[in-house]
């Protein structure tokens, strides 16, 4: 339900928004930095925040800003499996 969700609001921001190339951008960089929703219970509730938090504010700025946002996301680092890390 929560994938839906997520979908339903990403193509109405993509219709109905007067920002088209934002969009656009916002739509290019959660492609890149892709997270798999379905690795695992938590990973589907991390996806909202991860769009809103980490990519949205950085999707026309500077790259490191938005490589440092992804990089330090919840969302990211259980993608990464980063608890396993040693």
């Amino acid at each position: 339900m929560v994938i839906l969700e997520l979908q339903q609001a990403k193509l109405l921001l993509a219709l109905y928004s007067n920002r088209q190339l934002y969009e656009v951008m916002v739509d290019f960089w959660l492609n890149h930095f892709t997270v798999y929703a379905a690795k695992g219970p938590q990973a589907r509730y991390h996806l909202a925040e991860y769009e809103t938090k980490s990519i949205r504010p950085h999707a026309l700025g500077k790259f490191r800003d938005l490589l440092g946002a992804v990089a330090k996301s919840p969302a990211m680092l259980f993608y990464l499996d980063n608890w396993q890390s040693q």
